[in-house]
């Protein structure tokens, strides 16, 4: 079997990019009743922080399409993943982007505890996070 190696370019960005599916109209609806689940979190957050290599420092590695996105369109609510370590790092699973209560668990995938997010779609902002 032949492997073939993704290569991103700038003609790959004109066709093909998070930025360029997230801004189509059909992907935004009525945004400020929305929740919104997205995979990476918002960069420059305390949701996107992630070891540097060997060392307790960490780092922002989110996405600058995903942080423009919530921050043009304000949605009601947003979910992230990606950054598993992120609360241990941030000490934090929330942050406010303007208007929108952006949420991670920091479901830390070296635990054999699951952390999770318990919270009332109507009052999203008292959210508690669990361990079990």
């Amino acid at each position: 079997m032949r492997s073939y190696e993704f290569r991103f370019t700038p003609e790959t960005e004109k066709r093909d990019s998070i930025q360029k599916d997230l801004f189509r109209d059909s992907s935004c609806g009525d945004a400020h009743k929305t929740v919104y689940v997205f995979h990476a979190p918002p960069d420059r957050t305390n949701l996107d922080q992630v070891y540097y290599e060997f060392t307790d420092i960490g780092v922002h590695v989110g996405s600058m399409a995903v942080r423009l996105f919530i921050e043009t369109y304000q949605p009601f609510l947003t979910f992230h993943g990606h950054c598993h370590e992120t609360v241990d790092l941030s000490g934090e699973f929330k942050e406010k982007i303007g208007g929108t209560l952006c949420l991670s668990s920091g479901n830390d995938h070296s635990s054999s505890q699951l952390t999770f997010l318990e919270f009332d779609l109507y009052k999203p902002e008292d959210v508690e996070r669990k361990r079990v």
